[in-house]
């Protein structure tokens, strides 16, 4: 039990005590608005956030003077904005955290050798701090998890961009960024899963179910950081350990009900029995689960509603459309052009890329007019001024591939199927164009089927 009070005491101070200051002294302008707070509570806020911004302060100057010393195993120490990511300097902190936890239990345990009159009490009462704190710990990074699941902050829909990627060139972690941000369900019910975990671990009554269910979704989220090269590994197997470890003072009760099939003696988890410190506790605990709630959710929310008008923002064109023919100053260019475009890609964000045959992209900003049927596009780059496209919208057909093949020859045949087509006119670098596209079909959109006769992949 010492080591793990060490251990954790070095990797996670100052949090939760920097976010119970930060969230308390944020509650009155949350409340009662930034103008009517006094000024001393923004002194306050500013120096306490300051403070807690100081042990990351230590550790880099601490690495960074290993290094001259060559004590950090020959890896160079280049500190970034967080200390949870998978960087030389992160494993070389862990590393020395393991050491210093080490060393400090041996000279605990030397000075806490009693006679055999005074047996070892094991600290029981150090020990339901510690339980305590550690879940408190990981209830607000639970949080931290699983507000950007319920608002598409942490994995969004793929642009088309990234949809029109190579999948060989995609790193492990960009593939599973892909596949997790095209189920939106699959991402809310992991948040779900760890705000369940959030909200059972506040309590000592729901600690242990608490744990177990963020064991399970760390444990799950975990799996996919290592497995994917995600660079959070660290820090995630951090997370699961203390999940597991907050399970540990159940163990025996545990064997007693799930394997022995017997009675099992209540684990008492109260850090005090007096009410006068009781009342203060819980009361405190309730404000800081609720602000802490609050504060994390309405910037999330926030989050969304400036990218429904940016970086996500939807344009009623949206759509990958392939060039079927170009005419440029009244002649036609044909397909072998190098000059010839290949896409037209209004994406997400208000954005538009044109691809040519051999691969060149131009970007640029995108406004459209549906009542004119006009868009305008503003060269993302230099000081070219913005041009005018007239839009023509409408249905053609073309052959594809079965949409719903039941039998093994209709992954074989092509059917009619209707297709939206654009067409635009008007200038591009100096000359006139005309140019007729056909929106794709990405498969990766397909909605899921309950019955498949046939459950091929890949086309």
């Amino acid at each position: 039990m010492r080591y793990l009070l060490l251990h954790w005491l070095l990797y996670a101070f100052p949090k939760p005590l920097g976010d119970l200051g930060t969230t308390l002294l944020r509650l009155p302008a949350t409340l009662f608005g930034s103008d009517s707070v006094p000024s001393w509570v923004h002194r306050a806020n500013h120096a306490w956030s300051q403070w807690a911004e100081k042990p990351r302060e230590w550790w880099e100057g601490a690495l960074t003077w290993l290094q001259h010393q060559n004590m950090t195993f020959g890896a160079e120490m280049i500190h970034t904005s967080t200390i949870r990511s998978d960087t030389c300097a992160a494993w070389t902190r862990v590393a020395y955290i393991a050491a210093i936890a080490a060393f400090l239990t041996t000279i605990w345990t030397l000075i806490d050798r009693r006679g055999p009159d005074h047996p070892r009490s094991g600290h029981p009462r150090l020990g339901r701090w510690l339980h305590l704190g550690a879940r408190w710990y990981l209830a607000l990074y639970m949080l931290e998890y699983a507000w950007p699941k319920f608002v598409g902050s942490q994995f969004s829909h793929p642009t088309i961009q990234q949809l029109t990627w190579e999948v060989g060139d995609l790193t492990p972690s960009g593939v599973l960024w892909r596949f997790m941000g095209n189920s939106a369900t699959y991402s809310f019910l992991g948040g779900l899963g760890e705000l369940a975990g959030f909200a059972l671990l506040l309590h000592r009554r729901t600690a242990l179910l608490g744990a177990g269910v963020t064991t399970l979704v760390m444990a799950n989220v975990c799996a996919f950081n290592w497995l994917y090269d995600v660079p959070l590994k660290q820090f995630s197997t951090h997370l699961v350990l203390i999940a597991i470890g907050l399970i540990a003072p159940f163990r025996h009760r545990l064997w007693s009900v799930l394997w022995r099939n017997d009675h099992a003696a209540p684990v008492d988890l109260r850090v005090t029995r007096s009410r006068w410190l009781g009342w203060p506790l819980l009361v405190t605990g309730t404000v800081w689960a609720l602000a802490a709630c609050y504060h994390v959710g309405s910037a999330q929310i926030r989050w969304r509603l400036n990218a429904d008008r940016t970086t996500h923002a939807i344009p009623a064109l949206y759509g990958l459309w392939r060039v079927e023919s170009m005419v440029v100053d009244g002649n036609r260019l044909p397909s072998t052009d190098v000059a010839r475009w290949r896409d037209v890609a209004i994406d997400r964000g208000n954005r538009v890329w044109i691809r040519t045959r051999t691969g060149r992209s131009f970007g640029y900003r995108y406004d459209e007019d549906l009542d004119t049927m006009t868009i305008a596009l503003t060269p993302t780059s230099g000081n070219t001024p913005a041009f005018e496209w007239q839009v023509e919208r409408g249905i053609v057909i073309r052959k594809a591939f079965h949409p719903a093949p039941r039998r093994p020859e209709d992954f074989r045949t092509m059917v009619d199927v209707e297709r939206d087509a654009l067409t635009f006119r008007g200038e591009w670098q100096g000359r006139a164009i005309e140019v007729r596209t056909v929106k794709k079909t990405f498969n990766y959109d397909r909605d899921p089927s309950l019955i498949t006769e046939w459950p091929k992949s890949g086309r």
